[in-house]
């Protein structure tokens, strides 16, 4: 029929990327009551393991670190990967777990988001794709990683070519930390057009380099959450996983306390910002500082302001 104005789906949660993180999120989201869509440009699910399908690529970390990423929860009823898995047997796991618990009837593949704009009136976020689709969420969930997505662009062979992708040049040491520093993390999440309160944009202010709570939200961006992304803990994979536990109880905490907003305050941000910088720097000068200084710092949802929608923090 003509002249009918379609409305977008609405969801609880919109989840971004299809990687192990993302398709935690989902699951924790399905689990707890949540309705949650999972959007994910790519034509398969895997995140990394997808894009990049070198048959070199592999983990490079003990067995407790793959039985945590894919989750004991979620990966029951089948053994562990092997320790040196390569990346087909990784996607083919990952696959494996998507369809066991029914994962698959809510991920939109092929879904490249182009913006996600937050209305204050309302207390939800509006996204679009790059194919025209529009959905309206509560929640809107990055779960794109820490470094910049593949540029195949670029000349890099990526994914369609059979290649393992081409990557902005960003030195990794052996601990997973970015030798570039601040700047080089949340390029992934720069590129989504992301739009807070006020229409504040999130690339200009990011512009000199991320700026989080606990590595998991930004002021001035309510109900917009990154597990995985910049600012978690560098040396330890198991970290995602935990983020996504956070913020899945930040959200029961909401819903049980009757409220539809959940932001974080400019100083809260600023101390944890200030604290993941130093570390990182004096990680990288090996001045004997501890490392682990950023992983144990107020895990605690002390800092979260929940209010009702349409009134500002």
């Amino acid at each position: 029929m003509t002249g009918l104005t379609r409305q977008p789906p609405e969801v609880d949660m919109l989840v971004i990327g299809a990687g192990t993180t993302g398709l935690y999120q989902l699951y924790r989201a399905r689990a707890e009551g949540f309705s949650a869509l999972l959007l994910e440009a790519g034509l398969g699910v895997g995140g990394i393991w997808y894009w990049n399908n070198s048959f070199e690529a592999r983990f490079e970390t003990d067995s407790g670190m793959r039985g945590h990423l894919f989750s004991a929860e979620l990966g029951a009823g089948r053994e562990r990967l092997p320790e040196d898995a390569g990346q087909p047997e990784i996607e083919h796991y990952l696959n494996h777990l998507v369809d066991r618990h029914g994962l698959r009837g809510d991920i939109r593949l092929g879904a490249r988001v182009r913006s996600a704009v937050y209305d204050d009136p309302t207390g939800t976020w509006s996204v679009l794709t790059g194919g025209g689709a529009a959905y309206r969420a509560r929640y809107v969930v990055a779960a794109t990683g820490a470094l910049p997505v593949p540029l195949p662009e670029t000349g890099g062979a990526g994914r369609d070519s059979g290649g393992a992708g081409a990557f902005s040049d960003i030195g990794v040491c052996a601990g997973g930390l970015l030798t570039v520093g601040d700047r080089a993390l949340g390029g992934a999440l720069r590129g989504l057009g992301v739009r807070g309160r006020d229409g504040l944009r999130l690339s200009g202010y990011w512009a000199d380099g991320p700026r989080s709570y606990l590595g998991v939200m930004t002021a001035g961006f309510p109900n917009f959450f990154f597990p995985g992304g910049p600012h978690g803990v560098p040396d330890d994979p198991r970290h995602p996983g935990d983020q996504v536990d956070f913020v899945t109880g930040a959200l029961l905490h909401a819903r049980d306390s009757g409220r539809e907003v959940v932001e974080v305050g400019l100083a809260a941000e600023e101390e944890w910002t200030d604290l993941v910088r130093s570390t990182l720097v004096s990680s990288l000068l090996g001045d004997g500082r501890p490392r682990e200084s950023a992983a144990t710092a107020g895990d605690r949802l002390g800092a979260f302001i929940f209010s009702e929608a349409g009134r500002a923090a």
